[in-house]
């Protein structure tokens, strides 16, 4: 049985596929790696956010996802350490 985790990552890197400059795709892969404990490669995506929108906030980013109830502050602190 595969875990959402590894399900979320699975889609977040065909995302970065399509499209290899989104920043959602990488916010939702470094979620995704944060809640499995890969917290160093999570934060080198959170690097790379950064680089692309020095103004990120992965609070405003959950705030606009449609599935964001729920999401855990946990990870957004993980992730932009």
């Amino acid at each position: 049985m595969v875990s959402s985790f590894q399900s979320h990552a699975s889609v977040a890197r065909e995302v970065l596929r399509i499209a290899p400059g989104s920043i959602h795709g990488r916010a939702l892969l470094a979620g995704a790696l944060a809640r499995r404990g890969s917290t160093a490669e999570a934060r080198r995506l959170g690097g790379q956010i950064a680089g692309l929108d020095p103004g990120f906030s992965s609070a405003r980013h959950a705030e606009a996802l449609p599935y964001a109830t729920g999401l855990s502050s946990r990870t957004s602190s993980t992730i932009c350490a």
